[in-house]
């Protein structure tokens, strides 16, 4: 058993928070190619997903492997993970769940070795950014932008989560796929 599947193992065992007594299913693990060049971090997996093990289900998906298609960049080239690792996550009261996962995230990170780190979504930014921004940050304000972190070599960039692209329209899809192109080239 390779390191990612030790990892992943622990993932899906994972009892860390009371979110896995809620949930039906099981905490998903990061899935994709684990040489990728790009990492997608999301917020949280769906009821769907956690039942069936398997990241990026239904409209969010197909509007996540359009914008791929759409940048160039194949889905098989991508590593995609979540920052909470089970369903029925609510950002807004949640922060220890956040917390609790926040280990999950950076060892996949480590593992991976992305050389971008896309985030789409305000948890994920946040958790990721949270020494950098101020803790009533908006989205809208860093979407875009290009960070450092101090615990990997990998840029990190946020977007909109994709449940906020389905009903915001185009023009936002347009701009997150912009940035997908920008670092899948």
């Amino acid at each position: 058993m390779n390191q990612y599947d030790l990892l992943a193992t622990k993932i899906h065992n994972c009892q860390r928070c009371p979110l896995y007594e809620a949930q039906e299913g099981s905490p998903i693990e990061g899935q994709g190619n684990q040489k990728a060049k790009i990492m997608i971090v999301m917020e949280s997996p769906t009821k769907n997903e956690s039942l069936t093990g398997s990241m990026v289900l239904g409209r969010t998906g197909t509007l996540l492997n359009k914008m791929l298609n759409s940048a160039d960049i194949k889905t098989e080239d991508v590593f995609v993970t979540n920052a909470v690792r089970c369903s029925g996550f609510k950002p807004q009261s949640m922060k220890d769940e956040v917390e609790a996962c926040k280990e999950w995230l950076w060892k996949e990170i480590q593992l991976v070795q992305p050389e971008v780190i896309i985030t789409m979504g305000k948890t994920p930014t946040y958790s990721l950014l949270n020494k950098q921004l101020k803790k009533a940050f908006t989205l809208k304000s860093v979407v875009g932008k290009e960070f450092e972190v101090e615990y990997t070599d990998a840029k990190v960039v946020p977007s909109y989560s994709l449940s906020y692209l389905m009903s915001h329209g185009r023009a936002k899809v347009v701009q997150c796929t912009k940035i997908l192109k920008k670092y899948g080239g």
